[in-house]
């Protein structure tokens, strides 16, 4: 699958073409994050599976508002079982903060990592939850700023694993301080 990108001019009533951002690779790339670096150039990171099957997250950079993309080094190179989208924001500080899940049927986990080159080279993974029981049907975070600075990244979770908890779904959040990881 190949990603597009389209452009409108009059609040969704009609799109022009822009551009592919990803290239056929035999596996899929679908939902990307996307964010704005400066007043020409675009980063979007997309959940990849790749011909051999392998989950990852995998990232593009414009520097022409979308017309052009050039493949960067993978952010997360393996969400594990059945991958994760990602959730990318652009820090008021600057850095950018990627959040995503890795789905394994022996305990997902939430994660970020963090980047200060504009999507270059990607700090090391950063666990924000783990070892209470998720099975591998959890994920689709969202991400956001709070005024305070903060972070809130926002999923939905299920203990299935955790044989003391009635097995279950819900919407979860961690909220983290990106200060704490500089």
């Amino acid at each position: 699958m190949i990603l597009a990108g389209f452009l409108t001019h009059d609040g969704g009533l009609s799109w022009d073409f822009i551009s592919y951002s990803t290239e056929e690779q035999g596996g899929f790339d679908i939902m990307p994050s996307s964010v704005r670096i400066s007043e020409n150039e675009l980063l979007t990171t997309i959940r990849t599976r790749n011909k051999d099957g392998m989950d990852l997250i995998s990232s593009y950079r414009s520097e022409d508002n979308g017309k052009n993309w050039k493949r960067l080094k993978d952010p997360a190179p393996y969400t594990g079982s059945a991958g994760s989208p990602p959730a990318l924001i652009k820090l008021k500080e600057g850095r950018l903060a990627l959040g995503y899940i890795y789905r394994s049927n022996f305990g997902s986990r939430v994660h970020v990592r963090f980047n200060e080159d504009n999507g270059e080279t990607w700090k090391d993974e950063i666990t924000l939850r783990s070892g209470d029981g998720a099975s591998r049907d959890v994920g689709y975070p969202r991400i956001a700023q709070r005024k305070d600075g903060k972070i809130v990244m926002v999923y939905y979770w299920n203990h299935a694993l955790d044989a003391d908890k009635k097995p279950f779904r819900f919407i979860a959040s961690t909220i983290f301080d990106p200060a704490d990881y500089k």
